[in-house]
């Protein structure tokens, strides 16, 4: 995977959404977002069950 592969993948996924928020790419591509405290072992995590793709995000991260 080289970085011009994953410039144009951003690209795709930015033109698809309208928009640079993750936020919002998350809700055009139907991925699930949840907040469960991950007790500073991780900030976030991706994983994918029953067809349904999720994101986990620790609720204790302070937004920047």
């Amino acid at each position: 995977m080289t970085i011009d592969y994953i410039v144009n993948v951003v690209d795709a996924l930015v033109k698809k959404a309208g928009s640079r928020d993750p936020f919002v790419i998350c809700e055009v591509l139907d991925y699930k977002l949840h907040y469960i405290d991950l007790h500073q072992r991780l900030k976030a995590y991706y994983f994918y069950q029953s067809r349904i793709n999720n994101i986990v995000i620790d609720e204790n991260i302070m937004e920047l």
